[in-house]
């Protein structure tokens, strides 16, 4: 462990972890992986950050970050994490830059919408987006083509976008502890093989409007969990009714 203008520095072949960025950042310009762990002082990112043309992969976590504008300027990148930065409030417009993204993540913040700039991240293949406050998904998302990952779990989506349609390449979403009353879109997705609501991996054919499951799918549901999620939807005396179930005891 050694300083680098005060910054506590761990090494790993071509990245470096640190608490804080260099004064002067020519200090890391060979860096191809750079890990940002709990930079209390970092505020944003300097506007020379594109000096760092070697770089490639950014994780930045548990910083308290309120500008990241000048991420646009790092046009190499193909990993970038903004795990847990609960000071950002939006991404900016300029992360469409960013055309090079394969995984994006920015887990555990405030996000409530996201920059229409994101369509441009053509080659994204992974977007995860849990635990924000997002409201509703931008119409520019259909541009992500190549998306095969998208986690969405716990925001404040009451629907999906009919945009959602062009992700034809999706295989996992997760859509845990959101409002939605509505997965019928999904339907028309060809490749999605898993979603995850309502705390269960649903299969298909609950893929619908929550008001249209049925009771009857109780008699052939070998899933414990997804029949706990069915009874919690249709309610309990719907069940006993559209069965014709018999008392036996109460």
């Amino acid at each position: 462990m050694e300083d680098l203008n005060g910054s506590s520095r761990r090494y790993k072949g071509d990245s470096i972890w640190l608490h804080d960025l260099p004064e002067n950042l020519d200090d890391i310009a060979h860096l191809k992986g750079l890990i940002l762990h709990h930079a209390d002082r970092l505020r944003e990112l300097p506007k020379n950050i594109g000096i760092l043309t070697n770089l490639t992969n950014l994780l930045m976590c548990g910083s308290r970050l309120t500008n990241l504008e000048n991420i646009g300027n790092l046009t190499k990148l193909t990993s970038l994490d903004l795990y847990d930065n609960r000071s950002l409030l939006s991404l900016p417009e300029s992360i469409g830059n960013l055309t090079n993204l394969t995984y994006l993540c920015s887990r555990q913040g405030k996000l409530t919408t996201l920059p229409e700039s994101i369509g441009s991240l053509v080659n994204l293949t992974h977007l995860a987006l849990r635990s924000n406050k997002i409201t509703n998904l931008p119409e520019s998302i259909s541009n992500l083509v190549n998306l095969t990952h998208l986690d969405l779990s716990s925001n404040q989506l009451d629907s999906l976008p009919e945009s959602i349609l062009s992700l034809t390449n999706l295989i996992e979403l997760d859509l845990s502890n959101n409002p939605l009353t509505d997965l019928s879109v999904l339907q028309k997705l060809p490749s999605l093989k898993e979603v995850r609501f309502l705390g269960v991996n649903l299969p298909r054919r609950y893929w619908e409007k929550l008001s249209d499951w049925r009771p009857e799918w109780l008699l052939d549901e070998e899933n414990a969990d997804v029949r706990c999620v069915l009874v919690a939807q249709v309610r309990h005396q719907s069940i006993c009714d559209r069965l014709e179930a018999t008392l036996l005891d109460s």
